[in-house]
């Protein structure tokens, strides 16, 4: 059957057998054996497993189990999976871990293993008391598993209706007779008296004394191993064969009776023996979780009157001794009926407890020392500054509550115990009083007198004196705000009847009452608002200026809402941030408290500024049933603020479920400080539906916001097509035209260079070369940006392809791109039209040649005709001025090739090299444009119309650099001889102008020697 369910034959496998029978050892089995099958499987497998204990119930929730299983199948993975540490990360920052949550990841983690066993002991030990039955959710959630999951369970015969579908497998008396047997001569062979005994018999009869023993004790334990334990316990304390007989014939069927006798052994022991062996019966009954040997050891050789730890007695307990002493009961299950005793072993164990607490030796924390070092050095201090004051409400007494009163009142003492305790909100606390810890702690009884002690003045040297009830902590906390986070309202209530300040602000200027409103505790809210209704300040605030009610609103404590403005809290009240409590609880979704604060008469024209509305705040929050009910109750739906309307806001936010709530009740046509409506809106978030949405309710497709800009402008300028084509079938004016350059969507749909959306504008009819307020048409728009695409589009459209704008330039002027220009030549252009300042497409390209635009100028000079290489501007310069006076020399290379008039003159009578020598001053640039116009033959003797030739600037600018190009590059001899309009010859110019240092013989040696080796060179 085992092997069947390993295999997957069915999901669960029911253990079931009576008290005793072995269930939890055939379970630790189980999971040995599955834990090394699960390592063959290189991770592919895992294996989990839960033991429940009656005794610790409280420990053993749904959540604390989930959380233990998600541990244990993440810690045999190699690394953790980014959902689970986005997970733990999220869990740190929050005080509970939702149990939907948890059982998602768990089951995620499940899914990523081929195979998981989960093996769960003594299911029927789980919890069946309090609000819900812990047994019943986990059996529900083991039902809900993947279907990877394997279940072994163990349970006495008590789930028979929710384990119908598993394999059952009973273990009763008969079937695990052999495992008896055998574990009876394992006892034997392991015993001491016993096996002694049966030696001294001859080889037969020992044979068949160990075959009696085994028939004896099988026949009276009826399945139970336990009882069979303390059986072989009982004979192998006989020390005569005919003890032995006896104790045989009179061995008790039921396990009580024997406990009952190891009871009556304790009792009549003598005295000191008893009073250990009755303390260690009261820690193991009474403590709140298993305890260590050695805490058991420390703690049974506590006396009262002890006033620090006895080494000597400490270190002589061992488990041996312990169990002696207890006559063998503690390895006993809780239920056994030791509850005989209960109140009386409380007693015990408080008073150990605190004695243990009071010692000298904890009267400070040492500097320095790690805690856990500390704690392992006195073994029972963890145990006991956790579970003292349990121990003490069961076993109240009045000599106990002495011992406690005074170890509180010394504040070294309980600084050490917040130091041993295992709570992480305390034991890192500093400057706390007994009565904080008293608060924390919720222990109602010890308040009246710890605060009588204290008021009246303690004698002990470490005393806290003064009010107690008014003492602080280091972040400003009293023992009430310590009361009220905890929930302890009969605390709260004590404090306050002895005149606790119910005003008093922490460091984050926080009262008791804003700690129990912010930690939700109903019952600490209603004591402070009750028992301190004349004195406590409802409406306090704290550092941010949020009041109890603010808070209330903001983390959705509806209740705890109610109780404050029954009490008469400002429902206006503004925080730090201007939110009051209907802001907070509209931005939350907290709708019930929501409708409160409306009913009970919230302002709600309080709620709206110019930055936002209750119902834009819920809107961008994305709360619907919010939203819903602010439409009923306030007139918002259409107010603007610097965000738009509530429309607005939720078609930018994305909340599209709350976009469609709205539009039923709002007046889509509304404009913002903008001007966009809501339909321009959702065209900015292209958001198709939604479009839709508002056109088929009905919004205008014609409105302008500020700016003249459309809906259709908008979708146009995005390129989304399916966009364009609703607004169009909607009917959108194809012809409107935006306020700064006059442009129609077409216009910006070219410029943009959305070919389809080109297309489908051009298909529905839009004008193809109409002209914004620069006088550009779309295809203007299309080649300046460089989309060759939507120019081929518009070209083949036909499309006027030397339309020219207002400053006269065509869309050749304006092409930067190779494509687009390829385009254009190709189409026909006419590249001899010149602008309103007579340049050409060439000019243009020169101007502009910074822009990397080589390519550009080299496609259209091999374009040009004769006339349009030397086509003159209003200026009078040709393509090769402006190249030379840019410094361009590959332009003016290309040019010159082209056969360039390098002779022209411009207007102001000056030719390309004349200008190139009035911009030479040293320029690399201008240096190479000269250079290559006097090696192609530029003539350096021609007059300009001043009647200075090239050699006349250079003399003039004193520029010798120039005046040696000019002599030794120039093909003809500067003609030092040639007068300007003064009368000047080029070395007079120089000297009038202060140029002296001129070597003119040595420049014209220069220009001889050329000319001479030119002829050489000739012949």
């Amino acid at each position: 059957m085992f092997k069947a369910w390993k295999k997957g034959h069915a999901k669960t496998l029911w253990c079931q057998g009576i008290p005793g029978a072995g269930k939890t050892i055939l379970a630790s089995i189980v999971i040995d054996h599955l834990e090394k099958e699960c390592q063959k499987t290189s991770n592919d497998s895992a294996c989990v497993y839960v033991y429940f204990d009656g005794s610790y119930r409280d420990q053993k929730t749904p959540t604390n189990v989930l959380l233990n299983l998600l541990g244990q199948l993440v810690g045999q993975r190699e690394d953790l999976s980014q959902k689970t540490k986005d997970k733990c990360k999220e869990w740190r920052r929050r005080r509970r871990v939702p149990m939907e949550d948890l059982q998602q990841l768990a089951w995620s983690e499940i899914k990523s293993f081929t195979k998981v066993f989960l093996v769960v002991d003594a299911l029927d030990e789980c919890g069946t008391e309090g609000k819900t039955d812990a047994r019943d959710d986990f059996l529900d959630r083991i039902i809900q598993l993947p279907e990877n999951v394997n279940v072994f369970v163990t349970s006495r015969a008590q789930l028979d209706r929710r384990m119908k579908d598993a394999y059952e497998l009973k273990i009763t008396a008969a079937n695990i007779e052999p495992d008896l047997r055998r574990y009876i001569n394992y006892r034997i062979d392991r015993s001491g008296e016993l096996k002694r005994l049966l030696a001294t018999r001859s080889f037969n009869d020992a044979k068949l004394c160990r075959e009696e023993i085994q028939d004896v004790v099988v026949n009276s334990v009826d399945g139970m191993f336990l009882l069979a334990e303390r059986h072989m316990e009982m004979l192998d304390l006989q020390d005569t064969i005919g003890k032995l007989c006896i104790t045989l014939k009179e061995l008790p069927h039921d396990i009580r009776i024997i406990y009952d006798a190891a009871l009556e052994r304790i009792m009549s022991g003598g005295a000191p023996r008893k009073r250990q062996s009755l303390s260690a019966l009261a820690w193991l009954s009474c403590s709140r979780r298993p305890m260590t040997v050695n805490e058991v050891a420390e703690a049974i050789a506590i006396q009262r009157d002890d006033k620090s730890l006895k080494d000597d007695r400490l270190r002589l307990k061992s488990l041996e001794h312990i169990s002696s002493l207890c006559e063998g009961l503690i390895a006993v299950d809780r239920e056994s009926g030791l509850d005989i005793f209960q109140s009386s072993a409380e007693a015990i164990v408080a008073e150990g407890c605190l004695t243990y607490l009071s010692f000298s030796d904890f009267g400070h924390v040492p500097p320095g020392e790690d805690r856990a070092d500390y704690l392992n050095r006195f073994s029972l201090l963890n145990y006991a500054a956790d579970h003292w004051h349990d121990h003490l409400s069961r076993g109240w007494s009045e000599s106990n509550l002495e011992l406690a009163v005074n170890l509180l009142v010394d504040s070294s003492k309980v600084a050490n115990l917040a130091h041993a305790m295992s709570n992480d909100e305390i034991k890192g606390e500093a400057g706390m009083t007994g009565l904080h810890l008293v608060a924390f702690l919720g222990f109602e009884r010890l308040v009246e007198p710890l605060s009588r002690c204290v008021n009246k003045g303690s004698r002990t040297r470490n005393s806290t004196h003064g009010r107690l009830a008014t003492a602080r902590t280091l972040r400003g906390e009293t023992p009430l705000h310590w009361a009220a986070a905890n929930n302890h309202g009969k605390v709260v209530s004590e404090l306050i009847a002895r005149e606790a300040e119910v005003n008093a602000k922490d460091n984050r200027g926080k009262t008791a009452l804003h700690t129990a409103v912010r930690k939700g505790r109903r019952e600490a809210t209603l004591a402070l608002l009750e028992e301190a209704k004349d004195r406590i300040d409802i409406n306090a605030v704290d550092n941010h200026l949020s009041t109890p009610l603010i808070l209330a609103a903001h983390h959705g404590m509806g209740v705890i809402a109610r109780m404050l403005m029954d009490h008469k809290a400002d429902l206006d009240a503004k925080d730090k941030d201007g939110y009051t409590a209907l802001r907070c609880a509209a931005s939350q979704n907290h709708r019930r408290i929501l409708e409160l604060l409306i009913k009970k008469g919230a302002n709600l024209e309080l709620n709206r500024t110019p930055d936002w509305t209750l119902l834009s705040s819920a809107v961008t929050q994305g709360h619907p049933q919010i939203v819903s009910l602010l439409l009923h109750e306030t007139d918002e739906v259409n107010y603007v603020t610097e965000h738009g309307t509530a429309l607005m806001c939720a078609i930018r936010y994305k909340k599209k479920d709350i976009a469609w709530l709205l539009v039923q009740n709002a007046n889509l046509d509304v404009a913002d400080n903008t001007g966009d409506t809501a339909l321009h809106v959702a065209v900015r978030e292209e958001d198709k539906s939604l479009v839709w949405l508002l056109l088929e309710s009905g919004a205008k497709t014609t409105q302008q916001n500020n700016a003249g800009l459309t809906a259709l402008h908008l979708a146009a300028e995005s390129g989304k097509r399916p966009i364009v084509e609703i607004l169009i079938d909607k009917g959108a004016e194809l012809e409107s035209r935006e306020h700064h350059d006059g442009q129609t969507p077409l216009h910006i749909a070219a410029s943009k260079g959305h070919h389809l959306v080109v297309r489908l504008l051009v298909d529905r009819g839009a004008e193809l070369d109409a002209k914004d307020g620069r006088g550009f048409t779309p295809l203007h728009l299309a080649t300046r940006n460089g989309h060759p695409e939507t120019t081929q589009l518009l070209l083949s459209r036909g499309a006027d392809k030397n339309a020219r704008s207002k400053l006269g330039l065509t869309p050749l002027h304006v092409a930067t791109d190779t494509a687009v220009l390829s385009a254009l030549l190709d189409s026909g252009v006419d590249a001899s039209i010149g602008d309103n300042n007579q340049r050409t497409a060439l000019h243009w390209a020169l101007v502009d040649h910074s822009r990397g635009r080589e390519e550009a100028i080299r496609m259209l000079i091999e374009r040009a005709t004769d006339d349009d290489i030397d086509a003159a501007d209003e200026d009078g310069q040709s393509a090769l001025h402006v190249a030379v006076s840019a410094g361009h020399g590959p332009s003016v290379a290309l040019l010159l090739l082209a056969g360039a008039d390098m002779e022209k003159e411009d207007g102001g009578g000056r030719t390309p090299l004349q200008l190139g020598i009035c911009r030479f001053d040293n320029n690399q640039a201008f240096q190479r444009v000269v250079w290559e116009l006097l090696g192609r033959g530029a003539d350096v003797n021609r007059k300009g119309q001043d009647g200075s030739t090239a050699l006349h600037l250079a003399a003039a600018a004193g520029n010798k650099t120039a005046i040696q190009m000019l002599f030794g590059r120039a093909q003809e001899k500067p003609n030092l001889s040639i007068v300007d309009a003064e009368g000047l010859t080029a070395p007079e110019l120089a000297l009038k102008h202060g140029h002296t240092g001129m070597d003119w013989e040595a420049a014209e040696a220069l220009a001889d020697r050329r000319q001479q080796d030119g002829g050489r060179r000739k012949e």
